[in-house]
């Protein structure tokens, strides 16, 4: 797989998946600009692999994350984008870190 492809995937796969929970309604737009995307990724059971992990890994943390805000601070329920916050910030904090080190 081309250096830079995995990350590159992983760029898109996320941003879609926010993208797609923020903006339903253009769900369709958004997947025919992912698949373009993807398709100009290098092909290979690396790329496979990623996603398959990654689509796992994204889906289990969204219903733990909604787990957490139904149950952290009850009777009352959190967005769930603060508890995503309060993990995602420092941890893409500290990918960028990596990333610029």
């Amino acid at each position: 797989m081309e250096p830079g492809a995995l990350p590159d995937a992983a760029t898109a796969a996320a941003a879609h998946a926010v993208l797609v929970k923020l903006m339903p309604d253009q769900a369709k737009e958004l997947d025919a600009a992912y698949q373009a995307d993807l398709a100009k990724l290098p092909d290979g059971p690396g790329k496979a692999a990623f996603f398959l992990r990654f689509g796992f890994t994204f889906d289990t943390w969204e219903v733990l994350a909604d787990a957490l805000a139904r149950t952290v601070v009850r009777p009352l329920e959190l967005p769930v984008g603060v508890v995503t916050a309060l993990v995602g910030v420092p941890l893409f904090a500290l990918l960028l870190r990596r990333t610029l080190a």
